[in-house]
């Protein structure tokens, strides 16, 4: 049934859409990595990767916005465990994953001597979990466990999920585990797998003309960059507007949402300027928002990517445009970030 004021997009089958990955028969998620090296934040990133459960690296840190994503992350890996109608059994190490705070890792982590030989635990940042200084300098050194040999033998898993770009390389915890392992984002839909969204809106409407549906993708993508809540409001809109008047042309209408959520900001950007204006007290960062807010882009083969390009793209605002340029990721994006830097 389709909520009423949820601001989700709903199949025909009554149900929130929701975008999954596969590789061959396997269920996976696609990934964009922000480190080549451990230590290092590089962007433009190295290339997209979809991974399954299996193939996840023993260390990972995975950074989006709120409202990017996370909880579908971590239904997809909880969902894909053994006994699951997503399972993975077949794949060789796989164990159920613990989804743990900072307090309950740090309780299951030292405790463990490689029996049982595999454990898999996510830690959960996302959820705005102040931990006391000590607890964080004594799961910081506790996580060295990754690096015993048994870690990586019994296909152990560690993942920490966070919102918190600002702290990525001086949080103990944070800069103890970029030093063993890797950095992802959560992923903004590419127009390839909005396409997928606008089939299903097709679908639902019984809409013919949809030799289109490629060109609408690349407008969602281009007015919202492809971001999760975003895409759900987008759609939500539009299908909404098709429930007063289906005959409607859906060129107009993805032309009409794009406006609407540009000009009336959804309170979920009022989240993401608060961690904004977090990172803009490092003046870099200010002025480079400010160069990219105003139209400036990259080449992505310009070799003049640094820290504060990295600190942008992980929190969501820049990144490969529809233009295949190195900038604010849409318009709605770069309308809002106009706002937030005239506070």
């Amino acid at each position: 049934m389709q909520g009423s004021n949820d601001g989700l997009f709903y199949t025909q089958e009554g149900k929130p859409f929701t975008f999954s990955w596969q590789v061959g028969n396997q269920p996976a998620y696609r990934l964009e990595p922000v480190t080549d090296l451990p230590g290092t934040l590089k962007v433009p990133a190295p290339a997209d990767r979809l991974y399954t459960p299996a193939s996840l690296p023993a260390v990972l840190i995975v950074i989006s916005e709120r409202g990017g994503g996370a909880s579908h992350f971590f239904d997809w890996l909880v969902g894909a465990q053994p006994g699951s109608p997503r399972s993975t059994a077949g794949e060789e190490g796989t164990a159920g994953w613990q989804l743990l705070s900072l307090k309950e890792a740090h309780r299951v982590l030292s405790s463990w001597t490689g029996d049982p030989p595999c454990i898999r635990i996510i830690i959960d940042r996302t959820v705005g979990e102040e931990p006391s200084d000590n607890l964080r300098r004594a799961l910081a050194e506790i996580v060295s466990i990754v690096e015993r040999p048994e870690w990586t033998k019994s296909s152990s898993r560690l993942i920490c999920a966070t919102r918190e770009v600002k702290q990525l390389k001086i949080d103990h915890l944070y800069s103890n585990l970029l030093s063993r392992g890797q950095a992802c984002r959560l992923p903004h839909f590419s127009p390839p797998e909005l396409a997928a969204w606008c089939v299903e809106l097709a679908q639902k409407w019984k809409l013919n003309g949809t030799t289109e549906l490629d060109n609408l993708a690349k407008d969602v993508k281009r007015w919202i960059g492809g971001q999760l809540t975003l895409t759900h409001f987008f759609f939500r809109y539009v299908d909404d507007r098709l429930v007063e008047k289906p005959a409607r042309s859906l060129g107009e209408l993805f032309q009409e949402a794009g406006r609407y959520l540009r000009d009336h900001r959804p309170h979920i950007v009022d989240r993401w300027a608060l961690d904004l204006r977090d990172l803009m007290e490092l003046p870099p960062v200010r002025h480079r928002l400010e160069i990219y807010a105003s139209g400036g882009t990259k080449d992505p083969s310009d070799p003049d990517f640094d820290d504060e390009d990295a600190r942008l793209f992980l929190a969501g605002w820049v990144g490969l445009n529809p233009e295949k340029q190195w900038g604010i990721r849409s318009l709605c994006h770069r309308q809002w970030a106009r706002e937030i830097l005239r506070g």
